[in-house]
């Protein structure tokens, strides 16, 4: 089974959310994602998203400041899940994101995200993951299979 990690990481006004314009795989070039990861071998969930933010975006986080929201996972097949994780990380911090890779990475308004650009999953996932500072952690959650067609 594959293991993956996406984080969202928004501003302090959560108005913000981290994104990465992906260039691979291939079914999502050139669109919107949360940046994350596959999880290496003896690495751990959390590890593996402040791995991936740092090597990404080139800030790095906290460990202790994430929350764990939930897991996606293909229950049809068992083929793949994805950890979501969340973190409001501080403006000095926040505006030195840098891209890393041939990936870029910018800050996104969450009200008026951009429909084309980015994949479907990120029109939940964004304000599933706002709410779990914005109302505080209700607990987390497991999906079940979880499919969609690209367009």
């Amino acid at each position: 089974m594959k293991k993956y990690t996406i984080g969202a990481v928004f501003t302090p006004d959560l108005n913000k959310v981290l994104l990465i314009k992906k260039t691979k795989p291939e079914d999502q070039a050139g669109r919107l994602n949360m940046p994350g990861g596959k999880i290496e071998p003896g690495e751990g969930s959390l590890s593996c998203v402040v791995r991936e933010i740092t090597e990404e975006a080139g800030i790095h986080t906290d460990p202790n400041k994430w929350i764990y929201a939930g897991r996606i996972e293909n229950a049809g097949g068992g083929m793949f899940y994805v950890d979501i994780w969340t973190i409001v990380i501080p403006w000095n911090i926040a505006g030195n994101i840098e891209s890393m890779t041939e990936e870029k990475v910018g800050w996104y308004n969450v009200w008026s995200l951009p429909a084309y650009q980015c994949l479907p999953n990120i029109h939940w996932l964004v304000p599933f993951a706002r709410n779990f500072h914005d109302q505080g952690n209700f607990g987390t959650l497991v999906f079940g299979e979880f499919k969609y067609q690209n367009q």
